[in-house]
């Protein structure tokens, strides 16, 4: 009995030992691999990142002294000196510190025009009434505007509101539109204008008209009409004639009466019977006119009534159409 005893205690022991000597190496084993981590954590942390830049410059150093000899100090400063060159621009070729001391071309002028935005959209009566407008500033029948019939033109898209004016009195905004819409050099194209012709480019067309009524209602204003016993004469006429030429009495011209006054407007210089006789620059004075029921209104025109400034535009008008007609056919 007492030597299986001793026999069972010895084999406590001999277990007791091993599982000591296990435990010991499973902790070493743990150290270690906890150490190892940290080793790899401490290689990457900042402090080892300076130290081992420490390591590459000390290397690099080596390796300088290696190739050549003590003159790494020399070397050092000469690429300190080239960098303190290169800052300050001398014998390198880079100036960070270049200024340009050229100028900025001005780019040449353009018109004003292109710069004010057309407001208006031309629905079609207005575009045809613009056509009418170009067919009669057209005086030679050229299907093209200079800058004599421009300034008619002017004077019958504005109603006659611009009477008296050559192109070198127009606002300026109005040369630089028949500069801008022709061309250097060249007349304003208004082949298309006239009833019966057909054009290509439609759009041409539309956009002269679209700025220059734009350019009429938002960027010119007319001139001031300065009264004068002459144009107060002339107009008290002119609304008799209208008055007189008023048959049937409905405050309207049709084309037999707009005929009418014509021939009464001229002092009966002019003695056509039809509407289909007339001229055509006064022909298409009418339908410039003529409202879209075909007639001129001229409700106004009989003495004691107060006149309108419709009525002093239908006056200006046909003058200036009467005018035209003369000098075309004297």
């Amino acid at each position: 009995m007492k030597a299986l005893l001793a026999l069972f205690l010895g084999t406590l022991v001999v277990c007791g030992k091993v599982a000591g000597e296990k435990d010991a190496s499973t902790k070493r084993s743990t150290m270690s691999s906890s150490s190892m981590m940290q080793m790899k954590k401490w290689r990457y942390s900042e402090a080892a990142k300076k130290m081992m830049s420490g390591k590459l410059m000390k290397s690099s150093s080596k390796s300088s002294m290696s190739s050549g000899g003590k003159g790494s100090t020399k070397s050092e400063e000469k690429v300190m000196m080239m960098r303190r060159m290169m800052m300050r621009g001398k014998g390198t070729g880079y100036s960070p510190a270049y200024k340009s001391t050229l100028k900025p071309t001005r780019s040449p002028s353009v018109p004003t025009v292109p710069t004010l935005v057309p407001t208006i959209l031309l629905d079609a009566e207005s575009f045809q009434r613009c056509l009418i407008v170009m067919a009669v500033a057209d005086i030679n029948r050229d299907d093209s505007l200079n800058p004599e019939e421009y300034v008619r033109f002017i004077l019958r898209l504005s109603m006659a509101q611009f009477v008296g004016e050559t192109f070198e009195d127009l606002d300026p905004l109005l040369q630089d539109n028949y500069t801008f819409l022709a061309g250097e050099g060249t007349d304003l194209n208004v082949t298309g204008s006239k009833p019966g012709q057909t054009t290509d480019d439609d759009q041409y067309l539309r956009r002269i008209c679209t700025y220059t009524l734009t350019l009429l209602g938002n960027g010119v204003n007319p001139p001031t009409r300065v009264p004068s016993p002459a144009t107060d004469e002339f107009l008290a006429e002119c609304f008799l004639s209208m008055a007189l030429s008023d048959t049937d009495r409905n405050n309207q011209l049709d084309e037999a009466e707009y005929v009418t006054f014509v021939n009464r407007f001229t002092s009966d210089n002019y003695d056509e019977e039809s509407f289909d006789d007339l001229g055509p620059i006064l022909k298409e004075n009418f339908m410039m006119l003529a409202s879209d029921g075909g007639f001129i209104d001229v409700t106004g025109a009989r003495p004691g009534e107060e006149t309108t400034e419709e009525l002093v535009s239908v006056c200006l008008m046909t003058q200036e159409a009467v005018d035209t007609f003369f000098e075309a056919f004297p």
